[in-house]
């Protein structure tokens, strides 16, 4: 096995490093301490089994570097391994497709777990993060809810709204939900309306402006 670890702390790498050859057999580490090390790494040795990922680095930071790594579609596993725990930036690097956040202040045993999920392809929290990664997304569904229920938008015309965010044609959204182009419109002219705009740019900034988005026709 080949793992990847980021983290600009040379004494927190060596420790790791202790911990994981007596863990993994045949185990293979290769260091970077920041962003351009990092993306370099994976020019040269794209294949790497696992990456373990500070958030607090110099430079770019390791949520900015982790949807590098991502946009690059190497699917390598990724699993956040740093002392930041708010739990806004942990569920930001869930969302960008880390598999796993893994706090620093975990005993040996504990990471090892940990890691072993994430290999396995399940997604790991410590519980407590967890529920506190869950009440955000609770937080943010009621948000939307309240939005497009202040403007008078349907549920529908709320996920074309998204849509419309997305730069999807009519033909697309009506392709997307199962619509006609017509209701489309229908459905466009009465956001339109609602929103007391006369175009798609307009439209857009102020669905931004009012927090109409989040989690607006979700992937």
């Amino acid at each position: 096995m080949h793992i990847l670890i980021i983290d600009d702390h040379q004494l927190f790498i060596d420790g790791l490093r202790h911990v994981l050859v007596q863990a993994i057999d045949a185990l293979a580490i290769t260091e970077a301490h920041n962003a351009d090390e990092a993306l370099q790494s994976l020019e040269d040795k794209p294949d790497f089994d696992l990456i373990l990922l500070d958030l607090s680095l110099p430079g770019l930071d390791g949520i900015d570097l982790l949807k590098a790594i991502m946009s690059r579609k190497l699917w390598i596993p990724i699993a956040v391994l740093s002392a930041q725990e708010d739990v806004r930036i942990i569920k930001q690097a869930i969302d960008a497709g880390a598999l796993g956040f893994i706090p620093k202040s975990h005993n040996s045993l504990s990471l090892t777990n940990a890691l072993k999920k994430i290999l396995n392809g399940e997604i790991y929290l410590p519980e407590e993060l967890r529920q506190r990664v869950a009440k955000i997304s609770h937080q943010r569904a009621e948000e939307s809810t309240a939005g497009f229920s202040r403007y008078s938008l349907t549920r529908r015309q709320f996920e074309v709204l998204g849509l419309l965010a997305k730069g999807y044609s009519n033909k697309d959204i009506a392709k997307s939900l199962y619509l006609t182009e017509n209701t489309v419109k229908s459905h466009i002219s009465a956001i339109f309306q609602a929103l007391e705009v006369s175009n798609r740019i307009a439209c857009i900034r102020c669905a931004e402006e009012n927090g109409l988005l989040i989690g607006a026709a979700a992937d």
